[in-house]
């Protein structure tokens, strides 16, 4: 047969023609020794997926893959089975609430769904591991799904606020200020409420870095960090006078006036640094006053005759009861 093409090829190509049926059925002969088919690529095959095929776990955690298997061809029953995973991992895929080793995977836009679920060894370390799934309908329809399972110490469902210096000291009076982080460790956008349980009186307010307004609430985008500053200021004394407006001071005269303090009732136990000034539209003064404020000792008293009152109680249980 070969020398009848090289002997057609030769007859032709003096006339200048070539000699497309012989070409034609050549390429046809080649694609039957072959095994190729003109209909394989129209025949369809199983495509397995999951919307997160990648995610991050902390060790010792399980994680549910939901699966969908969608069929350009015919109609089949495709099994279903974990090709590889760790060593000591275990994992399985669920239908309905059993598991599953077969699934019907119907053709066109029908999408068959099924569950994977893994459980990671308490024990495993740090770094990325692959499991991989296969849907089989037959040896030439299949699909696998490889997951990828990065296993962090990373707690990625929750947010984490701190400040590098949460304890600070001050003069009674003082406002206090606060450098904080906020970070958002999960996989998506989160909203944080601010807020503060603080004593009755103290005065909080949260301020992020770079802004020069209060906020409420802030949004952050996954694995993104805000700065702010949170400022405590503790409650004032409440301070008045009889006469707070003194309407004429002769030159060389010297006028009293009486101020009257109130300590807050959260006021804690110290001295507190008051300044107070004196302005007219000519000249103005201040002076600072240093002043004491005390825990009442009634509560000491009540708490020494609770004591007291208990101790009788019990001297009078034993000597009733203590010779039986």
């Amino acid at each position: 047969m070969d020398g009848m093409l090289q002997s057609d090829w030769k007859n032709t190509k003096k006339k200048g023609k070539i000699p497309w049926k012989i070409m034609a059925a050549g390429s046809l002969m080649a694609m039957m020794m072959t095994g190729s088919s003109l209909t394989a690529s129209a025949a369809g095959g199983l495509d397995i997926h999951t919307d997160y095929p990648g995610m991050t776990v902390k060790a010792g955690d399980s994680l549910t893959f939901n699966l969908g298997l969608d069929n350009s061809g015919a109609a089949c029953d495709a099994s279903l089975s974990v090709v590889s995973m760790p060593e000591g991992w275990e994992g399985y895929i669920s239908g309905s609430g059993s598991r599953i080793s077969q699934i019907h995977v119907p053709n066109g836009t029908s999408t068959a769904t099924a569950t994977f679920q893994v459980d990671v060894p308490a024990e495993t370390a740090d770094g990325t591991y692959e499991v991989v799934l296969e849907a089989k309908a037959n040896d030439a329809v299949y699909d696998t799904l490889t997951l990828s399972l990065d296993v962090s110490q990373l707690e990625v469902s929750q947010g984490d606020f701190s400040s590098e210096y949460p304890e600070q000291e001050g003069m009674p009076g003082t406002t206090f200020s606060f450098n904080a982080t906020l970070v958002n460790n999960s996989a998506a956008t989160q909203s944080y409420s601010l807020s503060a349980e603080s004593p009755d009186g103290w005065q909080v307010a949260f301020q992020p870095s770079g802004q020069t307004t209060q906020v409420a609430s802030l949004e952050l985008e996954p694995a993104a960090s805000q700065g702010m500053t949170i400022t405590v200021t503790p409650p004032n004394n409440n301070v008045s006078f009889d006469t707070p407006t003194i309407d004429v001071i002769e030159a060389g005269a010297t006028v009293e006036a009486t101020a009257h303090v109130t300590p807050s009732a959260q006021a804690l136990t110290g001295d507190y640094v008051m300044t107070i000034n004196a302005d007219s539209s000519e000249v103005s003064d201040s002076a600072e006053f240093r002043v004491a404020v005390e825990t009442s000792i009634v509560w000491g008293f009540v708490a020494v005759l609770v004591i007291g009152a208990l101790a009788a109680g019990i001297a009078w249980i034993f000597r009733k009861y203590g010779r039986r």
